[in-house]
């Protein structure tokens, strides 16, 4: 039997007060330290996408959600930076509710967490993350990033001369 390809997944949380966006600065884990992401992390096994940001939001930020409360904006195929043979889902959720406040639990993970105005978002965010904020605030429900295709090869190239 053949082994098929398998992409990571993971995903991401909106939190919106206003007209303002929460954001985490990441620390010490050696992957894009010091920018500012939303909420995030792996789907892990036998957990729905949407289970997944419900525990990340309560590992990360301390807040409950119910299930109900979040919907599915958008959803990102995107190749990683550092290993471009990996491709990557990424879905954003927003919540509609949440209990609790937000702070900051795994402090070895993160140094900063701060409400920013939705039209005025840090210059050191993630540049995947702030163009899946900008279409979800656009409504458009699907993206790619950093998609690097190899270049087509046409059937004339490809013909040996006589």
């Amino acid at each position: 039997m053949k082994k098929r390809y398998k992409q990571i997944a993971a995903s991401y949380l909106i939190l919106k007060k206003k007209d303002k966006l929460l954001l985490l600065r990441r620390a010490n884990t050696g992957f894009m330290d010091g920018k500012y992401s939303l909420i995030a992390g792996h789907i892990e096994k036998n957990e729905t996408a949407r289970e997944s940001i419900v525990r990340e939001a309560k590992e990360e930020i301390g807040i409950i959600i119910q299930p109900k409360d979040i919907k599915l904006v958008h959803l990102m195929h995107r190749q990683e930076y550092e290993k471009p043979s990996e491709k990557r889902f990424c879905l954003f959720w927003l919540a509609s509710r949440w209990r609790g406040k937000p702070a900051i639990i795994e402090k070895d993970k993160a140094d900063n967490l701060k409400w920013f105005p939705t039209k005025k978002l840090p210059a050191n965010i993630i540049s995947y993350v702030k163009q899946a904020i900008l279409k979800a605030e656009k409504k458009i429900l699907y993206s790619e990033f950093e998609w690097k295709k190899k270049p087509a090869i046409s059937r004339r190239s490809q013909m040996k001369s006589v």
